[in-house]
Formats: C-alpha cells, sequence, structure tokens
C-alpha cells in the first residue's frame, strides 16, 4: 500500500510539470516561473498572427495579476482555426532580441506541437473599464504600476471602449501605417488638452506625468486577409471599440487589434491663428519660432506652406527663429555650406504670400559637422524685418565664420554679429551651434539680444515600457552641457549689463519637465515663456505625447517689463487632420509666437 501511495504522489507530480495552465505558465511577475521547460497546455485559438503563430486563453487566472492569454510562436501555416480547443506540448520561453537589450521579455511557447485540436466557441473579451483601466501612476521615476496591468494582460483578448487618438499615425520608412496610440472612455488620463491629446505636465507629486495609460495600437491582424490596414487618425480622432490581443514587441506594450479600427469622428476645427501682434511701438517686439523640418531650397509646396503659417498663423513676427534651414543644396552630400539661396526662396514665399519684406542672417557650418542630414547641413537662422529691427553693428564689426566665438566686450558689443558660441567646444560635436545677435529697434535704438539654439537630439533614447528604469533619455548629459554653455553665454551678457533684454528660444530637443537639464539656464537666471494654460504647453507629438521640445526663456528685463513675455504654440502641425503622409504636416514641430516689450 505504501508503495502505491508513492506512486500516485509521483503520476502526481508528473502529471503538475507537463501539464500547466496558462495562469501558471505565466505567473504574476514579469517572467515565466516556467521559463525553459516543457510543458503540456490547453486553451481556446482567440486569434491568429500569421508569420507569428496564435494566442490562446484557458480562463484558468482569477487573479487580476496574472493573465490566462498565451502567445504560441510558430513561423510556418497556422493548422488551428479560431474558437477550437487546442491542447498541444511546447517549450516557454522569455524572447527579446539580442538587437534590443532594453525591451521587456515576452512570454512565448515555441516549437509546439499539436496534440489535439478541436471546434468550440470562443473567448469573450476582457472589457479594459472600471477596475480594470491602467492606473494612476505617471511618475517619470517609472515605477512599473502601469506596466503591470499591461503584463498582467499579456497575450490576453481585450476590448478597449471608446478609444480617442493620443497620437499621430507612426510612419515606417515607406510611409506605411504602423500603429498609433489611445487611450480608452472612462479611463484615468490626466493632462488632456483642448484636442483629446495627452500633454506632459509635472503630476500632483511634483514629478513628470507621461500619461502611461494610453496604449500602442498596432496593424490588425487579418491585414493580410482583409486588405485592410489601420486609419488615419490625429489627436483627438474617435473610434469604435477596439478588440485584440495585448502584446509586447519593439519596446512597447500594444495591442493587435482582430479587425482594422474603424473612425467614428474627427477632432473638428483647424488651427487658431494667434492674436499675438506688435503694434507700431518700436519697443514692443513680436516673436517667431519654428523647426521648419530639414527645408530645402527646391521644396516649392513646403516653402508656400511654410510662408502661409509665418503670415497667416504667425502673423509675420518682426523677428522669427528658425532652426533646420538646409543649405543650397538640400540633402545631396556636395560640400554645399551656404544656405542663402534656400533662405532667399522661403523670404520670396513669404512676400508672395503676404506682401512682407524678410531680411535673413545665418552663418554656414562646416560641412557634415552639425548633425542632420548627411550633406544637409541645418543650421539656425533668422528672419527680420528690417523696419523694425537691425544688427547692431558698430564700425568693424563683422558676421562670424563657422569657426569663430562670440564674445561680449565690455562695452555691450559683440564681436561677431551674428557670432556662434564657443563652437570649437566638443560639447557641440555634430550638433548645431547657437546662433546669437546683437539687435536695435528703429527707431528708438533698444538693444536686444537672440540666441537661437538647436540641441543635440534624443537619438538612442530607450522607450517609457523597457527595462531601463529610468527609460534612456538618450544625449541628455550633451544637451545638458550645451545648455550650461549658453547659460555662461547669458550671464557674461548680464554682467556687463544686469538689465539686458535677452531673449533665448529654439528647439531645446528636451522637454521642459526635465527641470535639471534647464537649471543651468534658469540659475542664469532666465524665465521660460509659456502659454497660460500648461495643457496646451505642447509643439510635438512623440508617441502617447504631446509636448514641448521648442522654448523661449527672457531674462528679467523682459519679464519685468509692463505686460512681461506673452507666448503661446500654433498648432498648425500637431492638429493635422490627416497624418497619413509625412507631407501632409509641413514640420513634425508646431510654430511658437510671443511678445516682448522693451522698457
Amino acid at each position: 500500500m505504501k508503495w502505491l501511495q508513492v506512486l500516485s504522489l509521483a503520476t502526481t507530480y508528473i502529471s503538475v510539470v507537463l501539464s500547466e495552465t496558462i495562469a501558471q505558465i505565466q505567473g504574476n511577475k514579469f517572467q515565466s516561473p516556467l521559463n525553459g521547460q516543457s510543458v503540456t497546455v490547453t486553451g481556446v485559438v482567440t486569434a491568429k498572427a500569421p508569420g507569428r503563430g496564435f494566442f490562446l486563453d484557458d480562463g484558468s487566472s482569477s487573479d487580476p495579476e496574472i493573465s490566462s492569454g498565451l502567445h504560441i510562436y510558430i513561423t510556418a501555416n497556422i493548422t488551428v482555426s479560431v474558437n477550437q480547443t487546442v491542447t498541444l506540448n511546447g517549450t516557454v520561453l522569455e524572447y527579446r532580441p539580442s538587437s534590443k537589450p532594453n525591451d521587456l521579455y515576452a512570454t512565448r511557447i515555441t516549437n509546439p506541437t499539436i496534440i489535439t485540436a478541436v471546434n468550440g466557441t470562443g473567448k469573450t473579451p476582457l472589457v479594459l473599464a472600471g477596475a480594470r483601466v491602467p492606473p494612476l501612476d505617471n511618475s517619470l521615476t517609472w515605477t512599473l504600476v502601469p506596466m503591470d496591468l499591461w503584463e498582467s494582460l499579456e497575450g490576453q483578448l481585450v476590448t478597449i471602449p471608446q478609444p480617442i487618438a493620443a497620437g499621430l499615425n507612426s510612419l515606417d520608412s515607406n510611409n506605411s501605417n504602423t500603429g498609433f496610440w489611445v487611450y480608452g472612455q472612462g479611463w484615468n488620463v490626466t493632462s488632456k488638452n483642448s484636442r483629446g491629446g495627452l500633454t506632459i505636465t509635472i503630476g500632483p507629486d511634483g514629478k513628470p506625468d507621461a500619461n502611461p495609460q494610453a496604449i500602442l495600437i498596432r496593424r490588425p491582424l487579418d491585414i493580410t486577409t482583409s486588405g485592410v490596414g489601420l486609419p488615419s487618425v490625429a489627436l483627438g480622432t474617435t473610434l469604435n471599440d477596439i478588440t485584440g490581443i495585448v502584446y509586447y514587441s519593439d519596446g512597447h506594450f500594444s495591442v493587435l487589434p482582430l479587425t482594422a479600427p474603424v473612425v467614428t469622428s474627427v477632432a473638428s476645427g483647424f488651427a487658431r491663428p494667434t492674436n499675438i501682434t506688435s503694434n507700431s511701438s518700436s519697443t514692443m517686439i513680436s516673436f517667431g519660432n519654428y523647426n521648419v523640418n530639414n527645408l530645402a531650397p527646391n521644396e516649392s509646396t513646403r516653402l508656400s506652406a511654410i510662408a502661409d503659417h509665418i503670415v497667416n498663423y504667425l502673423k509675420t513676427p518682426d523677428i522669427v527663429f528658425l532652426q533646420e534651414i538646409q543649405d543650397n543644396s538640400g540633402p545631396s552630400d556636395d560640400g554645399t555650406v551656404s544656405g542663402n539661396i534656400t533662405l532667399a526662396n522661403l523670404v520670396n514665399a513669404i512676400t508672395r504670400v503676404g506682401n512682407v519684406t524678410y531680411a535673413s542672417i545665418e552663418i554656414a557650418p562646416n560641412n557634415n559637422q552639425d548633425g542632420g542630414l548627411p550633406g544637409g547641413n541645418i543650421r539656425q537662422a533668422y528672419l527680420y524685418h528690417t523696419g523694425r529691427l537691425s544688427l547692431f553693428r558698430p564700425a568693424g564689426t563683422v558676421s562670424g565664420t563657422a569657426n569663430d566665438s562670440v564674445k561680449l566686450n565690455t562695452t555691450g558689443i559683440l564681436n561677431y554679429n551674428p557670432g556662434r558660441i564657443d563652437p570649437m567646444n566638443t560639447d557641440w560635436s555634430k550638433s548645431r551651434k547657437p546662433l546669437v545677435a546683437q539687435w536695435q529697434t528703429i527707431p528708438d535704438n533698444k538693444t536686444l539680444f537672440t540666441i537661437n539654439v538647436h540641441m543635440a537630439n534624443k537619438g538612442r533614447s530607450s522607450t517609457n515600457w523597457g527595462e531601463a528604469r529610468p527609460p534612456i533619455n538618450g544625449n541628455v548629459a550633451q544637451r545638458q552641457a550645451q545648455i550650461k554653455l549658453v547659460a555662461t553665454f547669458v550671464q557674461s551678457i548680464l554682467k556687463v549689463d544686469p538689465n539686458a533684454n535677452i531673449l533665448v528660444g529654439g528647439d531645446f530637443n528636451e522637454y521642459s519637465q526635465a527641470r535639471e537639464v534647464f537649471k543651468s539656464l534658469v540659475d542664469a537666471p532666465l524665465t521660460e515663456a509659456v502659454p497660460l494654460s500648461e495643457v496646451e504647453h505642447y509643439s510635438h507629438v512623440f508617441y502617447q505625447n504631446c509636448g514641448a521640445l521648442d522654448h523661449v526663456f527672457a531674462s528679467k528685463a523682459l519679464v519685468n517689463c509692463r505686460t512681461g513675455v506673452t507666448f503661446e504654440h500654433v498648432h498648425v502641425n500637431t492638429w493635422a487632420t490627416n497624418a497619413t503622409t509625412r507631407e501632409l504636416r509641413i514640420s513634425d514641430h508646431d510654430p511658437s509666437v510671443g511678445l516682448i516689450n522693451l522698457c
């Protein structure tokens, strides 16, 4: 009898090892407790993903922290059908590509062998509502709570009720639509802006809120049979309920919809032109800022559209800070560095649209030394009204060259006008050097210093949904060092004249919520000009976030003069109602406009 008891226990033990529920395979952590083990599992086929296998659900989890869905990975033809109950053998694998070390591991069954497949009834998707919605944990110190929800649903069939688009379509190199971000009706979202997007803000805990409640919608699983892909969306687009599989790949949790999502409405209304304009007083100066996204001299359609934005939406500011002006041969890598023709073509386009004539200034960079597309030689430049402003150039003052370092002498005059800040410093390696200019107003001869910046890009950043905690903010150390160089130059001006009028603007490639990055500039001291509403402080949409990469900082003299600094972003690009192709958005940045007074 004792021998029979031992045999019974051994048989039970073998059964547990070989036949597992999906909940036992998934476990309540990010990686399976059975990783590497051979298992037998039974479940209902909820979806098929040609080239990637299929998904099972056995309904085994009553714990909201554990998924009852599982990815069965197979590249061969899938012989099972949706709604069949399938029993199979396979090996549990936690997978991530070796080329993406910051990705999370995704749980799957590999090398599956189908034992039985029996027709049955389908699984009812879990509706993400009520208690099963992404939690309000938005901290950019990157606690794992928002990710925990999606991990607890990995491989499971879910429904997102009445989703709202929080971002634009993501496009691959062939301009194919690969995905967009949404949040569900009734989900706990914060920082919702007037267009329906989610703006990065500072949360109630004093930390940046990166809106982790939104989820990526990828291409529908039936695209190869239906031929219907993702619709074009814009901020605030609403859609019918989306049902699909929670999936992890390429640094993101996402939902793979069973069929193509259907748009129910598009946010109405166009971007509102600014009401911010200067008057005839020479002590009131309007300014604009625009990253024109690799503008080449032969892009007639984009030149006309940018001209329209400057004339009809920014109302022809007295001075415009421009970034990403390409040289006269555009992206051709032929050694050309001057961008005077590109600027002249833009000036002429503005004249055609608004009968307004600007002058322009630039400093041509050294060939292929300032980053951007090889051969494009992007640089900053200014457009300005010659009836409102003139470059302050006492006898002997000349424009600087790419390698000349601008300084302010003890009498308050730049040695080069325009000039570049410490251009040989290695902190500017493969990055744009700030363009400094000293101006006088007409006719009152008030002095204004401007610094036009385009800081190092965010290349090599990780996603918000990866293993790196906190996520990697690519090139942040270089941007912080660059901002410190600008702050040091600002302080050199204020040392000579504590009441100097200084305006620093451009593409900082950093969100203002990354306060430590901007600390040296704030300590200079300068004050950031912001819109009246915090949630409208965005000029760029990336993944699920609306955020401001484009900023303007002003010296105390400007902040304290009369009405101070007025500022807003004009959402001509982020509000584009059709973003299927990149060309329909003139730039990936919105322009900004503001007003200063010089006392």
